[in-house]
């Protein structure tokens, strides 16, 4: 009887929806049987497998009348169906944005289970990256100025100078020349690592950074000057017209995988800002 009423979702208005799962789930329990099985052998489509997450979260949410074990089994439906559904692009930069939010726009300070979770979302999101080859032949879907929305990198590089947090920008052109910008005060104050790329391969550049500096109302300040050599790989491993994430570790190897490297690489999500 739950497998038929779960087919019905398929035809029915949302209210008679949520009404015919109730049911379900409660032919579920009556027949002891646990609600995410009594669905399990039910041939679910892909329209109704969007719209059952939602679904089921809400009931288990506002229906306190419902059983305990009728709520907890429609909020594990929930989240085994929310699991099971196919990634999409849009969806993925949404959750990643969504999970960093709480700790500020750049995220800093972000403890280790969230850096876990956000990692493994952009891994989902590199799986569909569009660009097969951000380096060389497509590199010019880089140019422009991004935002760095979150990096686990070290300061300042993730947004981060001592107690501040500024806007961290990289701004990318072409002709392989490079800018880390730090912004504070609406940009009156910026700190500026100006760097150049170069081609490593398909889809990798090496960056070498050139000095550190400051400018004041758009003026220099300050500038020191790096010693030779010191390089950056960056793996662009998502790149589309409005997002880009980058894995960036030492330049030392001839790798062409960024998870082939020995030391630590850091993650970049960054969002078109122009």
């Amino acid at each position: 009887r739950s497998e038929e009423e779960l087919r019905s979702l398929q035809t029915s208005s949302p209210e008679m929806s949520t009404s015919r799962l109730l049911r379900a789930l409660l032919c579920a329990a009556a027949l002891q049987t646990s609600p995410c099985n009594a669905f399990s052998s039910a041939p679910i489509s892909l329209s109704l497998s969007r719209a059952l997450p939602q679904r089921c979260s809400h009931v288990a949410a506002t229906q306190p009348l419902l059983p305990a074990r009728q709520r907890q089994g429609c909020a594990r439906l929930a989240m085994t169906l929310s699991d099971a559904r196919p990634d999409t692009v849009a969806a993925l930069k949404q959750e990643i944005l969504a999970v960093a939010a709480p700790f500020g726009d750049p995220a800093v300070n972000v403890p280790i289970e969230t850096r876990d979770q956000l990692d493994q979302l952009a891994r989902r999101l590199e799986a569909l990256n569009p660009t097969p080859r951000p380096g060389t032949a497509d590199k010019a879907i880089l140019t422009g100025s991004w935002r760095v929305r979150y990096s686990d990198c070290i300061p300042p590089s993730n947004g981060q100078l001592g107690p501040f947090v500024g806007d961290p920008f990289q701004v990318v052109k072409m002709g392989g020349v490079y800018e880390n910008r730090l912004k504070f005060f609406g940009g009156n104050l910026q700190v500026v690592l100006p760097a150049l790329w170069e081609e490593r391969d398909d889809s990798s550049w090496r960056v070498t950074f050139l000095s550190v500096g400051a400018e004041v109302l758009g003026k220099s300040a300050f500038q020191i000057k790096f010693p030779p050599g010191k390089s950056k790989t960056w793996w662009m491993t998502y790149a589309d017209a409005d997002t880009r994430v980058v894995r960036a570790g030492n330049d030392k190897s001839n790798s062409g995988s960024w998870e082939e490297e020995d030391d630590e690489v850091f993650v970049f999500f960054m969002t078109r800002e122009e």
